[in-house]
């Protein structure tokens, strides 16, 4: 009887998580739901075990009857819950799209509206994602439009006064009509760059931490070196910048996953301050992800499927002025979820870069 119940615990277990990683891998489930679930089976899993060698020795306390109670509490709900988060990642999902959708088509059909849109250089442009970042923002569109660069502000559902201090600063603003996490804003501000024949871009914060004098850097080694990704790397000739004990070490972890996936050393796999061009621009304006952590998700995706990545020393100061978007918590939650992801295969993907097509035409990503 004990080995019967060890052996359908343990099979459950076993299925469950194969499950889980089959619909992960099959874009089925959220990224974010895919660590609960998981341990959700190796709990099961390890009450194999615990049937195995602590129920045979603890009969008289009515251990075995209970298990195969427990057994029935835990199928149900479990496979309910499976249900419930398929769907509503697949919803979630769809919903996001949507909103980058919206967001984009009532720009289209605001500058359709006006007259007076300014003609772009259809080279280089600094997307800037925000939210709530009405006391900075202005600031850094002014230092970027100062330096010479058309300028592109996302609005990610803020609640403030960022999109009016943005746009009363001379940038180009889309809003979006709820927020949709980082990765969202930049995919919805590439798809709008490649729609209007930019070649490159430059991501840029809006809390004035990125210089934007040093935009020039990133994109005079972009034509140097004819990468699809520049970094502008804290850490590369530096030691300067304060990043803490745990969170320093964290950056190491990931910069070595990161080296490895690239072929050569990269310092600074979580910089927001960075160039991206040519074909892997037409891809993350197609697919790219969506929540924290992200830069560090496509720079080993980008990697991994044939584009050349590089890095490049800048420097980097605390914010102007409000607080970050993620507290430390729910920021070591998507750092567990990223690193954990990666060995199991479980990310979003793009094309492998294809050199000989490459000189055929860029496309719409709208």
């Amino acid at each position: 009887m004990v080995v019967r119940q060890a052996l359908i615990l343990g099979f459950f277990g076993l299925v469950f998580c194969t499950v889980i990683l089959v619909l992960a891998r099959h874009s089925k489930l959220a990224f974010r739901f895919v660590v609960g679930w998981l341990g959700l089976g190796l709990v099961a899993l390890l009450g194999s075990l615990l049937v195995w060698t602590v129920i045979p020795f603890s009969d008289a306390l009515g251990i075995t009857p209970a298990t195969f109670g427990l057994l029935i509490a835990i199928v149900i709900p479990l496979a309910l819950g499976v249900e419930l988060t398929v769907s509503e990642s697949k919803h979630h999902r769809r919903i996001r799209d949507l909103a980058e959708t919206v967001a984009l088509l009532t720009d289209h059909l605001d500058i359709r509206a006006k007259t007076d849109r300014p003609a772009t250089s259809h080279d280089a442009l600094v997307v800037v994602p925000a939210l709530n970042e009405a006391a900075s923002v202005a600031g850094v569109v002014n230092s970027i439009l100062h330096a010479g660069f058309e300028c592109l502000v996302i609005d990610d559902g803020s609640h403030d006064a960022t999109a009016a201090q943005a746009r009363g600063a001379g940038a180009h603003v889309i809003s979006m009509p709820f927020n949709t996490g980082i990765g969202g804003a930049l995919r919805a501000g590439f798809r709008w760059a490649v729609a209007n024949g930019y070649r490159r871009v430059v991501q840029c914060d809006a809390d004035g931490q990125h210089s934007p004098a040093l935009i020039r850097v990133l994109l005079d080694e972009q034509v140097r070196t004819r990468a699809h990704l520049v970094i502008g790397s804290r850490f590369l000739n530096s030691n300067n910048y304060d990043a803490g004990l745990f969170r320093r070490w964290l950056m190491r972890r990931m910069a070595a996953m990161a080296s490895r996936a690239v072929g050569h050393p990269l310092t600074d796999t979580t910089s927001g301050f960075r160039c991206i061009a040519d074909e892997l621009l037409i891809e993350f304006s197609k697919n790219y992800p969506q929540e924290y952590m992200e830069s560090f998700e496509a720079l080993i995706v980008a990697a991994r499927s044939g584009y050349t990545v590089v890095e490049v020393p800048t420097e980097m100061s605390h914010r102007v002025a409000g607080i970050a978007s993620n507290r430390p918590l729910r920021a070591a939650g998507f750092t567990a979820r990223v690193l954990v992801g990666g060995p199991l295969g479980i990310r979003f993907s793009i094309p492998h870069f294809q050199p000989a097509q490459s000189q055929g035409g860029r496309e719409s990503a709208t």
